[in-house]
């Protein structure tokens, strides 16, 4: 037996006990759930519910002075428990369940003292929807080492471990509007999950594993190289600073994410890919190739993982958006545009327009899976007027209301229409949604 697979063994022999300090990390974070969430008003509350023990304990009261340090002091357990977790074992999801713990006890600290009321609002939602964040965060940032257990794998056994996490992020992002009452993702804040937790949290993770992973891998290819060890590391520490860079502005151009890029998002972004190739490409590595090759396979392949499911499920919710407003909606407008100038009146309810023949049939919104999704077009009919709206993804309802056009707007038609003028049919549309063409950001 060599050393090395001595080394190996031992070290499996030892991974019951990372597993012991990582749900002991868990237990930490829960603990600090129930001493620091809201009270309910219950005598008898449920297991799940917060007490606030912590807010009334006279040994913490100093803490309360400061959030940050109440963070730093609840957090420490936890982030001492997922230490011991890597010094004692190589099991990736007990490294996940640390992260994700250090993450939850960071959440529930801060939204506990300086956030409570939010927390006091939502209640059990709240809870629920820090502990999803922390759980989609703290397997993000493990995403490596899942990815080295992960490539382990033949090939039936990695789609059938992949597939759920594939199912469940996209229909997060699909499903999440946060604005209809019969989607069972949408209670406020339900779509902090999608919102912050993917779209931000996560999209930041694979871009920071995205750089890490080209930088070091151009510091890996120097040193098969010798004779051009030094364009090859600024070249690959270009690339992982910068290519990271064009995602984000890419992404923000064609409104896939939900903030719009500037120099407060790049400058973290460069900063943390910088600090990132140093860190992989020097520590642990001892100046040994192979594991700079492995490190940049396993940050490539977290890097996709995340990156697949995320992308798939902003492009699916981007088309969403435009078929249920661009062409379903359109369908329904143009009909009730036709039914009033042949009536004189709008329509009571929409079924009134198949029966007309003004459509075959009243189209259901193209927003999320069937299967969680049994939204509809919601119409009121104000006789001359009326509203048409649906929910879409991000917090967006999206509302449609006819323009009113009085005898001076007739007037003033008519003059651009001498002038050789003409008014722009997509614009008069556009004027009357509450909600953009595409998707908003939401900062």
């Amino acid at each position: 037996m060599t050393a090395s697979e001595a080394s190996t063994r031992a070290e499996r022999k030892l991974d019951w006990l990372c597993w012991v300090f990582g749900v002991l990390a868990v237990l930490w974070a829960y603990l600090v759930h129930q001493g620091i969430g809201p009270a309910p008003v219950t005598i008898d509350p449920a297991w799940y519910q917060p007490t606030g023990f912590m807010t009334r304990a006279t040994w913490l009261s100093f803490a309360f002075e400061s959030t940050g340090l109440l963070i730093a002091i609840l957090t420490f357990p936890a982030l001492a428990l997922t230490i011991a977790v890597f010094l004692t074992g190589r099991s990736a999801v007990a490294r996940a369940l640390g992260y994700s713990a250090v993450v939850a006890c960071v959440l529930f600290t801060y939204y506990g003292d300086a956030a409570s009321r939010i927390w006091e609002f939502f209640y059990w939602r709240t809870s629920a929807v820090l502990a999803c964040m922390a759980i989609t965060l703290g397997f993000s940032l493990a995403t490596p080492f899942l990815a080295e257990s992960w490539l382990r794998r033949r090939w039936p056994l990695r789609i059938a471990l992949f597939l759920p996490v594939f199912c469940v992020v996209v229909g997060f992002i699909r499903n999440a509007t946060g604005t209809n009452p019969s989607l069972q993702f949408s209670i406020s804040p339900w779509p902090a999950v999608p919102v912050f937790g993917m779209e931000v949290g996560t999209l930041f993770v694979m871009l920071w594993l995205m750089g890490a992973a080209m930088g070091t891998g151009g510091i890996a290819l120097s040193h098969r190289h010798p004779d051009q060890k030094i364009p090859l590391i600024i070249g690959g520490v270009m690339l992982g600073v910068t290519a990271p860079l064009l995602f984000v502005a890419a992404g923000s151009a064609m409104s896939l994410l939900p903030f719009r890029a500037g120099a407060e998002t790049y400058i973290p972004i460069a900063v943390a890919c910088a600090l990132a190739i140093a860190l992989a490409s020097t520590v642990g590595v001892r100046g040994r190739p192979e594991k700079l090759d492995a490190r940049v396979l396993h940050m490539a392949a977290g890097a996709v993982l995340i990156a697949v499911p995320l992308i798939i499920g902003e492009v699916w919710a981007r088309w969403d958006y435009y078929v249920t407003r661009e062409q379903q909606a359109r369908s329904i407008n143009d009909a009730l545009a036709a039914y009033l100038e042949q009536e004189e009146i709008y329509p009571d309810e929409m079924i009134e327009l198949v029966e007309a023949n003004y459509l075959d049939a009243v189209p259901t919104p193209s927003i999320g899976f069937g299967f969680l999704y049994d939204g509809e077009f919601r119409y009121r009919s104000f006789g001359s007027s009326y509203i048409l709206e649906f929910p879409a993804p991000r917090w967006v309802e999206c509302a449609y209301t006819p323009s009113y056009e009085d005898d001076d707007y007739a007037d003033e038609e008519e003059d651009a229409e001498d002038s050789g003028g003409a008014s722009d049919g997509d614009e008069s549309f556009d004027a009357s949604w509450s909600c953009p063409s595409k998707p908003p950001e939401l900062w």
